[in-house]
């Protein structure tokens, strides 16, 4: 089995820069700012102040974390995994990852090797 490795994950998932990612289960609006060489910087909106909050960091090591689960082949139940919630969501909605949903309760997502394979 031939996955991507993770630092050219972290280069797709570049391409979020400057859109809103909504998480999965709890549907919190998430505006990503940047990915650097450690984290990634997002604001989360406050839905009961109707603004976005400051911006926080999400490390690295978080979505690596839940790559190199979902790459061993099995489904991953994410509260299975030290994640942070807004990983899922960012690695479902960069498609060329080929992660996908096939659970909510609990939150389960699957890899898609032949979508993702190394080049």
């Amino acid at each position: 089995m031939s996955t991507m490795n993770f630092q050219r994950v972290w280069e797709q998932l570049k391409s979020l820069e400057g859109k809103e990612v909504i998480t999965l289960v709890l549907a919190s609006k998430n505006r990503i700012i940047k990915f650097t060489n450690s984290e990634m910087i997002r604001q989360v909106f406050d839905r009961n102040r109707k603004q976005w909050r400051e911006p926080t960091s999400v490390p690295k090591s978080a979505f690596k974390n839940l790559w190199i689960n979902l790459s061993g082949g099995n489904n991953v139940v994410v509260k299975d995994v030290k994640t942070w919630k807004i990983c899922p969501a960012c690695m479902v909605a960069e498609e060329s990852l080929g992660v996908s949903v096939i659970s909510k309760n609990p939150l389960t997502l699957q890899l898609n090797i032949h979508s993702n394979q190394a080049k």
